[in-house]
C-alpha cells in the first residue's frame, strides 16, 4: 500500500511540476513541440492587371494600359520602316478597326528619297488575325503638297507579307506582333 501512495503522489509532484494539468501551451523558453504558430501574411503589393488584351480586331496589347497609351499617342507621323529609297511613317490618328470585318484600315505616309514624287499616302488593310494585308488606294504628292496621282486598286488579294519588309514592318507596328 505503501508503494501506491508513493507511487500517487511522485505522479502528483510530476505533473506540477512539469505543468502537464494545465493547457498545452510553453510557459517559456524553447520547447520541442511541433506544432508551430500560423506565419504571418506577408503584405502583398497591389496587384496590376497582367492579363493582355485584344481588340475586335485581333491587335494583340500586353495589357489594357498599353492599348490606353497608344490611343493617347499625338496626332503625327511615328517612324514605322524604312528602306533604301522609302521611309515608312504611320500615325496612330488615322488608323482604323472595323470590327465587323475584322480589318483594319490605316494611312502610311512612304516619303521617298531620289524621286520625282516627295511622298505617297498609301491606305493599307491589315487582318491581324490572318496576318495578311493589302494595298486598296495610295496618293502621290510632290513637295509642295500637290497631288501627282491617285490610284485606287479594287479587288486586290489579301498577301502575306514577304519576310523582312517593310510591308511586315506595318503590319507588325499596327497588330502589334
Amino acid at each position: 500500500m505503501r508503494s501506491a501512495i508513493l507511487a500517487s503522489i511522485l505522479l502528483t509532484l510530476a505533473l506540477a511540476a512539469f505543468g502537464q494539468h494545465r493547457k498545452p501551451e510553453p510557459l517559456g523558453g524553447k520547447t520541442n513541440s511541433k506544432t508551430k504558430r500560423p506565419p504571418k501574411p506577408k503584405a502583398t503589393p497591389a496587384k496590376t492587371s497582367d492579363k493582355s488584351y485584344t481588340d475586335p480586331c485581333d491587335v494583340y496589347y500586353k495589357d489594357f494600359g498599353e492599348m490606353v497609351d497608344e490611343l493617347n499617342l499625338p496626332d503625327k507621323w511615328l517612324p514605322l520602316a524604312e528602306t533604301s529609297t522609302t521611309e515608312f511613317l504611320y500615325n496612330p490618328r488615322k488608323i482604323t478597326c472595323f470590327s465587323d470585318i475584322k480589318t483594319i484600315r490605316a494611312w502610311i505616309k512612304e516619303e521617298h528619297r531620289n524621286a520625282d514624287s516627295k511622298y505617297a499616302l498609301v491606305l493599307y488593310e491589315v487582318k491581324c488575325s490572318d496576318r495578311k494585308l493589302r494595298v486598296t488606294s495610295a496618293t502621290e504628292y510632290d513637295k509642295d503638297r500637290n497631288v501627282l496621282e491617285t490610284s485606287t486598286f479594287e479587288d486586290t488579294a489579301w498577301e502575306y507579307p514577304i519576310p523582312d519588309s517593310a510591308n511586315e514592318g506595318v503590319m507588325n507596328q499596327i497588330c502589334h506582333l
